[in-house]
């Protein structure tokens, strides 16, 4: 076989070698980029999953929040007015208690 034969056998075969590696590496980067895609894609859903779960428990504490309000004024308004019905009841009864003390030394 003539050396020039030889010769461009070789470069036959590194050039088949260099498109064979060429086109596996392009299959495995399209592979890649694929699974990035997805990945990237599960991530975004996720995201928009959380947002929606945190702005569902955003309006629950903003609920809760109001309900906590509400009952704070009522039991509020409740307490003031025992309160003033204790402070009532008990001045009347220190006024009678009063008037029967010193109905006695009146008489």
């Amino acid at each position: 076989m003539p050396l020039s034969l030889a010769f461009l056998l070789v470069a036959a075969a590194v050039a088949l070698t260099y498109v064979v590696t060429r086109a596996i590496a392009a299959r495995q980067l399209a592979e890649e980029r694929a699974a990035t895609a997805a990945e990237l894609a599960a991530a975004r859903r996720d995201n928009q999953w959380l947002q929606q779960e945190n702005e569902r428990h955003q309006a629950s504490v903003t609920a809760m929040q109001a309900m906590a309000d509400k009952t704070q004024t009522s039991m509020r308004e409740a307490f003031q007015s025992l309160a003033a019905e204790a402070l009532h009841t008990n001045r009347n009864a220190f006024f009678d208690l009063a008037r029967t003390a010193v109905q006695p030394l009146s008489d």
